[in-house]
């Protein structure tokens, strides 16, 4: 408890014991107390009473010395028409706008957010289950912060009296949040790599990945009624006019050749090991070569800035009057910082990765790079998330002969950053780290091969 006692400044040895041993039980005493509070909170929690803020829907009344949730009516019927709207096919965002457009009151005041709606659909009060337990605070940078507890809730209680929707609606949302769920990739902790596209062409792989590498125009999907193929855009709707590449293939080996290729031969510690190796060696030579590189830059930087600053202070003495000349002139010098800039962070981000920091970071890919492999197959557009993360631009379909036989030999650009969450090896990967050659992309395809820049 605390004690309105002041202490003398004492440096004793003996003095600094008992500083240190009161520190010790005032550090027990706050433990103690949270025991008690979470204590006191499951109990109740156990009793189907209220142990925190009524979520929208609710008020908390006092009964018999403890607080127990009520159904406010007003609030209860628009969660329901939510709940109606989005088991109608409507969604979240469409949602808010439709209640902000009408004017209807949110929680705080400030107009309906999707994630607030989003956190109405999977509330599992409104369908008379009260549970408590699912998060916890815990000391994080010097404060505390909200976690989600890894296990199931202490606590899940049935309280029908609370209940403001009927099972099969709460059922129906609940598999529609499933469904949309599924189709979004995500990291192997859970994080987001993308959303699904809505867009007729979103089915097929590689609809808006490629350009033809004959006139430079996209690659689209044509169909004959049965097959779909991928083929030029300019001489689908030109003829040779517009361009002479007239190959059309079949979408499915060209989409296999594209995944296998991925998975052996990009998505591979081994690979990405060698790609930083051979970035990290080339930052060596580079900084070895002009050992004052660094300096240099700096020093040319606080030049420009310095110039800048002059020429701002000169047009601010004559009273606005401003040259077309001079104007012109402080763009240059800005554009001239920018590049500056840049070239600095480059090289101060630049990966000097010993081995075994590389030896390391390949251990720790290699379950992430599993992870993708994995969502790359599951389904067509987890694996466009994928792709849009991986390419560094398009493909380039060039059309090639063998042995009588024409198809397309796939080239891009591969940069792995925003895939893999290692930080000395995000930075790296976000560059583009290499082309990928995809040869022989036909209905046999046996040989995939890929050389670096």
């Amino acid at each position: 408890y605390l004690e309105e006692a002041e202490d003398a400044f004492d440096e004793s040895p003996d003095a600094e014991i008992v500083g240190f041993v009161r520190i010790w039980s005032d550090k027990m005493e706050r433990l103690k107390a949270r025991l008690r509070c979470r204590d006191a909170a499951l109990y109740k929690a156990r009793q189907g009473y209220a142990t925190q803020a009524p979520p929208y829907g609710y008020r908390t009344v006092r009964v018999n010395g403890h607080c127990e949730y009520e159904i406010i009516p007003e609030e209860a019927d628009l969660i329901r028409r939510v709940f109606h709207l989005y088991a109608d096919g409507e969604g979240i965002p469409r949602i808010a706008k439709r209640l902000n457009a009408e004017g209807v009151p949110s929680p705080a005041g400030h107009g309906w957010w999707p994630g607030t709606l989003r956190k109405f659909l999977t509330r599992d009060l409104y369908r008379g289950v009260l549970v408590w337990g699912r998060t916890r605070r815990e000391d994080r940078a010097g404060g505390r912060a909200g976690v989600t507890v890894p296990q199931e809730p202490r606590v899940r209680l049935g309280v029908p009296h609370l209940a403001l929707l009927p099972d099969p609606l709460w059922q129906e949302v609940q598999e529609r949040l499933a469904k949309e769920r599924a189709i979004y990739a995500r990291g192997k902790d859970g994080h987001f790599w993308g959303k699904p596209e809505s867009w007729r062409g979103a089915k097929y792989l590689l609809a808006g990945f490629g350009r033809c590498g004959i006139c430079g125009a996209g690659i689209i999907i044509a169909s004959n009624g049965r097959r779909a193929y991928y083929g030029c855009v300019e001489y689908h709707l030109k003829g040779r006019t517009g361009c002479a590449n007239g190959l059309r293939q079949r979408i499915q080996p060209v989409d296999q050749a594209v995944l296998e290729t991925l998975a052996r031969e990009i998505l591979q510690p081994e690979r990405v090991r060698r790609i930083l190796e051979t970035a990290a060696e080339q930052v060596r030579q580079q900084l070895a070569e002009t050992p004052d590189l660094l300096r240099a830059l700096e020093a040319r930087r606080r030049k420009v800035e310095q110039e800048i600053h002059n020429l701002v202070e000169a047009l601010a003495a004559g009273n606005g009057a401003a040259p077309s000349a001079v104007v012109a002139t402080i763009k240059t010098k800005e554009q001239q910082l920018a590049d500056l800039t840049r070239e600095l962070e480059a090289l101060q981000e630049a990966p000097l990765l010993t081995a075994r920091e590389l030896e390391r970071a390949q251990t720790l890919m290699a379950e992430d790079l599993a992870h993708i492999r994995d969502t790359l197959a599951a389904s067509t557009p987890k694996a466009r998330q994928i792709l849009r993360k991986v390419l560094d631009g398009r493909f380039t379909f060039r059309p090639v002969e063998e042995a009588g036989r024409r198809f397309y030999e796939l080239e891009g650009t591969c940069k792995l950053g925003g895939l893999l969450k290692i930080p000395a090896v995000s930075k790296t990967l976000s560059k583009p780290s290499g082309k990928v050659f995809i040869p022989s992309a036909i209905s046999r395809c046996t040989s995939v091969s890929r050389s670096f820049q």
